[in-house]
């Protein structure tokens, strides 16, 4: 269906590595990883940046901040020239996924592509628009951030001012398309509310953050579209089918149904990761995934039974030590988090005050996730 071809061989977890793949309608897409390592004991390896070459120059994402120099150079190693791009496509505001954005922007006069609601979350708030106990000096996308301060003060602050000044020239939204219809877009929320997947020539398939080999991206909350529904896109106030698990699994079902046929699929971390190309089959990647919630919450419903009622109790019963480092523990609270919500909305778990919960009398969340 398409030629391959690795380009620059870089170190065991991809960074460096650059490849070339031709669809067999001719566009070429090349991959270009850009560091994205905040220390600690997690690794995911680079941020998968791709480059398409279609009727249009364009990029999808831009790796964390400060990688936008480092990807202008891989543009030009790969034999374009960076102020020819016509347009830059944000997979979904997270900061390893559009923190270059800015300074690629200023260094080519690209149009900015996302979803509508990626422009609405970039965006400082005040006075009504401002909920309650929100961190007031970030922009909605964060108003739940689950980071320390010392992480965010370090990583996010002058991100979040520059991203803010950005404008959404290009809208997409679930089913557009570009370049007559050889770039078709599918909106698939749930990691993040502005997620969208990117198909190339009906034959490849970018999806951001949303399907990875090896390991899984962290549901967002639920309780986060309380803060920001006033803030949304009319058409998504109304109620509640951006964020949290259960809408994280119906976007990965939804992918399978937009794509019922074979394609190939680059996510945006450990496509190649210790020494070995990661290739995914979407259907069967999607649903080891699912598979592995229903663990999760098979596991969460245990460790309830078996006394740790607490969030952060059944956080350190479920994940390795080496996870909760810095901060992972706050990442590991906002996954069982997120996953207690589905429990709790299925009635196989309730909270008995704020902070400790027992289990219900009923065992229906496999059933409720099978039929999203």
């Amino acid at each position: 269906m398409y030629k391959f071809d690795v380009i620059r061989k870089g170190e065991e977890n991809g960074v460096g590595t650059l490849f070339a793949l031709e669809t067999s309608r001719g566009t070429k897409i090349f991959g270009l990883p850009t560091l994205n390592f905040y220390g600690g004991d997690w690794d995911l390896g680079p941020t998968w940046n791709y480059l398409i070459v279609s009727g249009n120059l364009t990029l999808f994402d831009t790796g964390r901040r400060g990688e936008g120099k480092a990807l202008m150079e891989m543009i030009a190693k790969v034999g374009y020239d960076p102020k020819e791009l016509h347009r830059v496509i944000v997979s979904h505001g997270h900061e390893d996924h559009d923190g270059g954005l800015s300074e690629i922007v200023a260094g080519t006069g690209a149009n900015l592509a996302a979803h509508g609601i990626y422009g609405r979350l970039i965006s400082y708030y005040s006075g009504a628009y401002l909920p309650e106990g929100v961190k007031t000096h970030f922009p909605a996308s964060c108003w739940h951030c689950i980071m320390p301060d010392s992480f965010s003060s370090l990583h996010c602050m002058e991100y979040h001012s520059e991203r803010s000044s950005l404008e959404v020239s290009i809208p997409i939204e679930d089913g557009s398309s570009l370049d007559g219809g050889a770039l078709q877009f599918c909106h698939i929320p749930g990691h993040a509310p502005d997620s969208v997947a990117l198909l190339v020539d009906g034959e490849v398939l970018l999806c951001g953050d949303t399907v990875l080999p090896e390991i899984t991206p962290h549901p967002s909350r639920e309780a986060s579209y309380c803060l920001t529904r006033h803030v949304l896109p009319e058409q998504y106030s109304r109620e509640n089918a951006l964020y949290g698990l259960k809408a994280y699994i119906r976007s990965i079902k939804k992918l399978c149904k937009w794509i019922d046929y074979e394609v190939t699929t680059l996510p945006a971390h450990r496509l190649y990761y210790m020494g070995c190309w990661n290739w995914i089959n979407l259907r069967e990647r999607v649903t080891e995934i699912i598979d592995h919630h229903i663990e999760r919450c098979k596991h969460i419903l245990s460790l309830i039974n078996e006394g740790s009622n607490t969030v952060d109790q059944i956080a350190r019963g479920h994940f390795e030590p080496s996870m909760l480092k810095g901060a992972g523990m706050g990442m590991a609270r906002n996954e069982i988090h997120s996953h207690l919500e589905l429990l709790e909305a299925t009635g196989d778990v309730k909270w008995a005050d704020g902070e400790h919960l027992e289990c219900g009398k009923t065992y229906q969340f496999e059933k409720s996730i099978r039929l999203l």
